[in-house]
């Protein structure tokens, strides 16, 4: 009822306004002489009429309201534009309703009728208006936008790409004044991630990195980790990147949990994707991380010379007293397989014997520091023993 009331007053404002700009000015350019003749009455009393039809009608009254100058007495009419933003008028008519509410100020559009108006305009069937649905409603403050959070995200997955990334990016502003509703809508916001559209994966990496609080990333980091085993036969390298740059966020305990999702990424066929798995899973704890020794032995004998690069990069972040204290067999076993790759390139021409000798060498060498190293940390417990 109140919207219906306003409305009306909207359609009288604009009415007065056109008609004091129209028919009244130029019945007063003459003074009285004008009205007084029954002619130049009835013509100017007609016009009156005619203008309170257009003002009635929401297919024309737009036009009116595109004429008139000032933007405060616009403001005074614009309650009376969603009318002429349906569905049933023709696309220009809509268009020039969008072209005035860009002519209010973004306090006046915070409305609600307006800013609700806005936002069905998302789904507009033609692009024009909506693009312009999208640029009025980023001018809006988080504050307002929040009351329709729950719009937003029923539009994630939006034909239109860019009302898809505009969503989400609402949603992001909802992380400084409403944490809880950007915490509720989360997952729909995770799963952009796997949008086929670079500027939607950017804009939930963005939200989901900076926005969202952490503790929600932390207990959504399973579904954000699910996106790496998922099949997308397009865009899947893309999509793996933008999700491990989420899980970067983690912290190297949280990305524990994570870690069998992220090991086949060494075996990407994409750069990117390895060098992500690779700089993501060296942020492991470093007793984490020697527990893949094993899995990291088998690929550095992988057939594809990217993953055995992949995964020896990986290894070149182990403590290797860490890992000689936990896996000593596991260190000597990784160290023998590396060192005869490197004595077979070095030794290409020489006997296998030497090469063989060189490797020998070198593993009792390393079992020995192994030793020395586990026998080192016991005497330092017997010691804090002691103490």
């Amino acid at each position: 009822y109140t919207t219906l009331f306003r409305s009306k007053e909207a359609v009288e404002r604009l009415m007065r306004d056109r008609v004091d700009a129209g028919p009244v000015r130029e019945g007063g350019q003459d003074g009285s002489s004008t009205l007084s003749e029954d002619a130049a009455f009835h013509r100017l009393f007609s016009r009156m009429l005619e203008l309170k039809r257009h003002s009635i009608d929401p297919s024309t009254r737009v036009k009116l309201m595109l004429e008139v100058e000032s933007v405060d007495v616009l403001a005074e009419c614009a309650f009376g534009l969603p009318e002429s933003l349906s569905d049933s008028l023709p696309v220009d008519i809509r268009l020039d309703a969008m072209k005035a509410l860009a002519k209010l100020t973004p306090e006046t559009l915070a409305a609600p009728p307006l800013a609700k108006a806005l936002v069905l305009r998302l789904d507009d069937a033609e692009g024009a208006v909506r693009e312009q649905a999208v640029a009025l409603l980023h001018l809006l403050e988080a504050s307002v936008l929040v009351v329709y959070a729950d719009d937003f995200a029923e539009r994630l997955a939006a034909e239109d790409t860019a009302v898809r990334e505009a969503c989400v990016k609402y949603l992001g502003k909802q992380g400084e004044a409403a944490p809880a509703k950007l915490t509720q809508h989360a997952r729909g916001v995770i799963d952009r991630l796997a949008d086929g559209q670079r500027a939607v994966r950017e804009a939930a990496v963005m939200v989901l990195t900076v926005q969202l609080e952490s503790a929600s990333l932390h207990a959504d980091a399973e579904h954000v980790s699910a996106l790496l085993v998922r099949e997308v036969e397009i865009f899947r390298a893309p999509v793996r990147k933008a999700t491990m740059l989420v899980l970067e966020k983690l912290t190297p305990v949280a990305l524990a949990a994570q870690a069998e999702r992220v090991l086949p990424m060494l075996e990407d066929e994409d750069d990117g994707v390895r060098e992500a798995g690779v700089a993501l899973l060296g942020r492991l704890e470093p007793e984490t991380l020697a527990g893949y020794a094993p899995k990291l032995m088998s690929l550095l004998v992988s057939e594809q010379d990217y993953t055995r690069t992949a995964a020896s990069a990986l290894m070149g972040k182990v403590d290797i007293q860490v890992l000689a204290r936990t896996s000593p067999e596991v260190a000597s076993g990784l160290l023998v397989a590396s060192l005869q790759s490197q004595a077979t390139k070095k030794f290409v021409a020489a006997a296998p014997m030497k090469a063989a000798l060189t490797v020998g060498k070198a593993a009792l060498s390393f079992q020995r520091m192994s030793k020395e190293a586990v026998e080192e940390g016991d005497s330092e417990k017997e010691n804090e023993g002691g103490e």
